[in-house]
Formats: structure tokens, C-alpha cells, sequence
């Protein structure tokens, strides 16, 4: 084998550079074949690796690992719904921004019953992104949902997540204005009586600014801050009540009056 020097080495190493970015283009550039549910649920999706590339962290990862493969293996997601990811796969090639809380109004399918899905499937991705507009259209939604996620979310959402965040909020919040009795929140950890007391001084979770379940004030169901539209408008009220400039003094007005005409 012939022996490297100098700037031989420097032109090896730089072919090699090449080389491997050839590679990594070539990958990108492919397809890859993702395997979604298990058993007669499961759906093969083939799509454009250059679509997933920057929205999931989980699938960059995959693909670097196969670098030097003329083709990376199958990714396969055996305990997620198809269905999530096929609106993952839509908001790759279309990304949107998160939609803002409007009472009344609410999404077509599939995001009107599969937000929480497509939430808990990002947690997989890693596309904090996707996450952000799958948690506003679950709030927009959550109040109409047939089946309420609820259990999924205490079960597959981190804790202090902000999905977790916002569906604990709203179970305590429901089960306080439902009262005892059995319902559909019954069972569930925010369910618990002991946590009501908080949510009688919270207000509809769904009406708070989306960064309020990322930030520190997200964590507690009884927090009053400025992401509550009704605190910020109070806040509001209070520095335009106490910032009001000083009464003139006697004959003060009268002065300004006169300078005014003499300009």
C-alpha cells in the first residue's frame, strides 16, 4: 500500500469528505420505506427521505446511520397510528403554523379526532415542531372529541410535557365542573377531588396562549399569569389606571395655552 504525506494526505482526506457527502446526498435524495402499526393495522409508507429530513430528528438520525448503505434499512414504528403519521407526512411536505384557539370553530378530519395521536407520534419523530401545531388543533377540538384521549395522554405523554400540561388542566377543570359522580374523567389521575380546589380558580385551559404549557407557569393548574387573555387585559388596566400623567398645577394650562399662540 502506498505510503501518504503531506499534501497527498491532506487530498486523501478531502476525497474522502467527498466521498461521504456524495453519499449522504445520494441518501437523501432516496426513498425510504417506514413501517407504521403492526399486524392487519399496519400501513408501508414510501416517501421522499429530502421531506423528512429537517422535520424529524428520529428519521435523521436513522438515515445517517446508513450513510454508507446504497439504500438505509426500514423504519419501522410498530406501536404508532398509521393514521398520525400520514398527517405527519402531509405537514412535512405543507408545514403550517399553529392555529390560534377560536371558540365554536373546530378542524376537519382527521385532525378533529386524531390531534393527541399525532402529538404522542412527534414524541417519537422528534419534530417539536409537528408537536406545536398537533397540540393547538387538540386544543381547538379536544371539547368534541367522541372518544376523549384522556387515558392515552396520562399514559404516553411525559409528564410536565405540554400536552400533559394542558389535558391534566382540562381534566381537573371538567371533573370541578362536573362535580362527584361518575364521568368520563373518572379514574384519572387529574381527576382526583384534592386537585379541584386548584381548578376552580383556573380558567378554560383552551382560552391560554399556546407558550403557557411550554413555560414554567404551565406546570400548575391553579396559576393565573399573562398568558390568560382575562389576567393580561386586567394587567393592562391596572397600568392605564396607574400611569396617568399628574394634574396640571394652577394656571399651568392657561401658561401652555398662551405659548402655544405665541408660536
Amino acid at each position: 500500500m502506498k505510503e501518504l504525506h503531506g499534501t497527498d494526505m491532506r487530498q486523501y482526506g478531502m476525497a474522502q469528505m467527498s466521498d461521504k457527502s456524495k453519499r449522504e446526498r445520494a441518501n437523501i435524495q432516496s426513498r425510504v420505506k417506514i413501517k407504521v402499526g403492526e399486524d392487519d393495522k399496519q400501513k408501508i409508507f414510501h416517501v421522499e427521505s429530502a421531506i423528512l429530513l429537517e422535520k424529524s430528528a428520529f428519521i435523521r438520525a436513522h438515515l445517517r446511520r446508513y450513510v454508507d448503505s446504497p439504500q438505509p434499512e426500514d423504519i419501522e414504528l410498530p406501536s404508532e397510528d398509521p393514521v398520525a403519521f400520514a398527517m405527519f407526512i402531509d405537514w412535512a411536505k405543507r408545514p403550517k403554523d399553529s392555529v390560534f384557539y377560536v371558540p365554536g370553530r373546530y378542524s376537519q378530519e382527521p385532525w378533529l379526532s386524531n390531534a393527541a395521536s399525532a402529538w404522542i407520534l412527534g414524541q417519537q419523530l422528534q419534530a417539536p415542531a409537528f408537536q406545536r401545531y398537533a397540540l393547538s388543533q387538540f386544543v381547538q377540538n379536544c371539547a368534541i372529541v367522541t372518544i376523549g384521549p384522556w387515558a392515552e395522554i396520562e399514559e404516553k405523554a411525559p409528564s410536565q410535557s405540554p400536552l400533559r400540561r394542558f389535558s391534566d388542566h382540562w381534566v381537573a377543570w371538567n371533573s370541578w365542573l362536573c362535580g362527584p359522580g361518575i364521568n368520563e374523567y373518572t379514574g384519572l389521575k387529574a381527576a382526583k377531588p384534592r386537585l379541584w380546589s386548584k381548578a376552580s380558580a383556573a380558567s378554560d385551559p383552551r382560552t391560554l396562549d399556546l407558550d403557557h404549557w411550554y413555560e414554567r407557569c404551565g406546570a400548575l393548574i391553579s396559576r393565573q399569569c399573562s398568558h390568560d387573555p382575562i389576567v393580561r387585559q386586567q394587567e393592562e388596566e391596572y397600568k392605564r389606571l396607574h400611569n396617568r400623567s399628574p394634574p396640571l398645577e394652577w394656571g399651568e394650562e392657561w401658561e401652555r395655552a398662551a405659548n402655544r399662540r405665541r408660536r
